[in-house]
Parts: structure tokens; C-alpha cells; sequence
């Protein structure tokens, strides 16, 4: 099976399970290394598709940032550039609080979604942390969640 057919496959398995909701977060953040734009393109729509089935939220409400990591931008236990053992790439979740089940259910779809688009084979490349945010620390607008009623 080729890499595209596996992209199709998990985007169709994704895609009808999404629900419209209101609100304006939760926003992802991934640190790559000097990935295509077709790396980012697929990476866009299979991680907002598999957060939007584990959080049970809209497409509308998600947001993705890219954050290069150059080369000479990254180390790893005590290693730098290139004697660093592995480059993993890291990706931030900031949202609403959810259930440690729904966190479980976002990491592994995540990982999976981002060793395909990344074409990689080691889940322990992928590195997933949960930023979760009362809705009073979070504002859009100069107005507070907490303050909206709008808890996505």
C-alpha cells in the first residue's frame, strides 16, 4: 500500500465523524525539521482530523502553527546537530481541559496521523504534549472563554 493510499484511507476514516461547534481553539503547534510543504499540507488535514475525533469538535475550531527546526536548532540528550541520537518531532496541544481518555485517544491518533505525514516509522519520534487551558486563561477577542460561554 503506498504512502498516499494510507493518507486517503485515515483522512476518509476521520472526515465523517467531525461535529460543528462554536469557539475558537484548540490550536496546534509542531515543531518539524525542514519539512516539505507537502509534508505540512498533509500533516495539516490528518492532525486536525484526528484531534477533531478524539476532542469530538469542528474543523472550524482548529488551528495549526509550524515552527521550523533548522539543523543546528535542536539537540538531544546532551548531544547537538548532528550527534544528536534521534530528531523528534514535537507537537503541542493547546486546549479547553479534556478527560485523561480523550488526552489517550488524541495522542495515539496524533502520532499515528504524524508518522504519516512525515513518513515515519518510529512513534518514539513524535512527541505529544497537552497544554490544557481553563477557559479563563484563555481570551479571543480581548474577551475571556469563561466569559463567552463558549467551552470547545
Amino acid at each position: 500500500m503506498t504512502f498516499d493510499h494510507h493518507i486517503i484511507m485515515l483522512v476518509n476514516k476521520f472526515s465523517d465523524k467531525t461535529k460543528a461547534a462554536g469557539g475558537n481553539m484548540p490550536f496546534i503547534e509542531v515543531f518539524d525539521f525542514e519539512a516539505t510543504s507537502a509534508q505540512r499540507e498533509v500533516a495539516t488535514e490528518l492532525l486536525t482530523e484526528s484531534l477533531c475525533m478524539a476532542y469530538d469538535i469542528s474543523r472550524s475550531i482548529v488551528s495549526i502553527y509550524f515552527f521550523d527546526v533548522s539543523a543546528r536548532g535542536y539537540g538531544h540528550a546532551g548531544r547537538f546537530h548532528d550527534k544528536a541520537s534521534v530528531n523528534r518531532i514535537f507537537i503541542k496541544i493547546h486546549a479547553f481541559m479534556r478527560t485523561e481518555t480523550d488526552r489517550m485517544v488524541a495522542a495515539a491518533r496524533i502520532t499515528e496521523a504524524t508518522m504519516l505525514a512525515y513518513d515515519t516509522t518510529s512513534p518514539k519520534q513524535i512527541v505529544v504534549y497537552f497544554l490544557d487551558r481553563d477557559p479563563s486563561e484563555v481570551s479571543h477577542g480581548g474577551i475571556l472563554e469563561s466569559k463567552n460561554h463558549i467551552n470547545t
